[in-house]
């Protein structure tokens, strides 16, 4: 029997005795984190899409979102499920109907990263005109297998390791590190100098990006936030050289000194993903971003 598991009442819920569009409705409105958005999207009222959520609420005994603000988060029941449910829902849409028009899905892409995407400009025009109807979500992960393995993203990338538990890998490129300072920096052809310079590092690289002897005086939870600080302070930080290229084109930023290390970057995904056109397309569109083929 295929049950469903609730996080505080132990009891089972038969799958047979769930209408499994009450679960599209609950997806939808978790993608949209709103009722009016979620019923536009699926072309049903608001009281319909309302009425779905009482229903799988009274189901499943959970509240499953609650409001916060203007918009409606998902509880921690319905945040376990929604990457479980974006995968057998993408399943079942291609097992009714295996055709993909993409000037007309409505899908959804994740995609995950566990740096920052350096080619996020071009990837968002070349997906807009790709995919004129469906929406991107691009999400930051502590570990890229998990995600993908949970179906919580379709494809991502992130540094070469060993594929295996069923993941496919195609190496795109081999990324640099390189020291980055604000534009005007008084000490940016000083390189004795600034190599004496604090530092703020990204939560995880201390050990890389702040040698010996070299004060840390910021740690950031990610390159953006780190880009963002030093881009007003006198401070050093260290970022992947094809993000620090794109992100100094935003923001007054110098790079200095020679690039360091290299480190290959592969776009991952699950093999259950592999033969969906959809998917398959998706990759192509992150890998011609990546190679500037847009």
């Amino acid at each position: 029997m295929i049950s469903i598991i609730t996080g505080v009442n132990p009891a089972r819920v038969s799958l047979a005795s769930i209408d499994l569009n009450l679960l599209l409705v609950l997806h939808t409105v978790l993608e949209e984190r709103s009722v009016t958005r979620a019923a536009r999207r699926l072309h049903l009222t608001q009281p319909a899409v309302s009425n779905a959520l009482a229903r799988l609420r009274a189901a499943l005994g959970d509240r499953l979102v609650v409001r916060s603000g203007r918009t409606l988060e998902p509880t921690p029941r319905a945040a376990e499920m929604m990457p479980r449910l974006g995968a057998a829902l993408g399943g079942l849409a291609a097992a009714v109907d295996p055709r993909f028009d993409a000037a007309t899905t409505a899908r959804t892409f994740t995609l995950a990263d566990s740096e920052e995407l350096s080619e996020l400009p071009r990837l968002a025009g070349a997906f807009a005109r790709r995919f004129p109807e469906a929406t991107l979500r691009l999400v930051t992960v502590d570990d890229l297998a998990a995600a993908l393995v949970a179906g919580a993203a379709d494809a991502g990338l992130g540094p070469v390791a060993r594929a295996g538990g069923g993941l496919v890998r195609r190496v795109l490129y081999a990324d640099r590190t390189v020291r980055v300072v604000r534009r005007g920096h008084p000490h940016a052809r000083a390189p004795a100098r600034l190599a004496k310079a604090a530092r703020i590092v990204v939560h995880g690289e201390r050990e890389r990006a702040a040698p010996p002897g070299v004060r840390v005086a910021m740690v950031m939870p990610d390159y953006m936030s780190a880009a963002l600080a030093v881009s007003r302070c006198d401070h050093v930080t260290v970022l992947p050289h094809r993000f620090a290229q794109s992100i100094s084109r935003l923001l007054p930023l110098q790079l200095v000194g020679p690039t360091i290390g290299s480190a290959p970057i592969a776009l991952y995904w699950h093999e259950r993903t592999h033969g969906d056109a959809g998917a398959a397309m998706f990759r192509d569109l992150v890998v011609d971003a990546v190679a500037g083929r847009d």
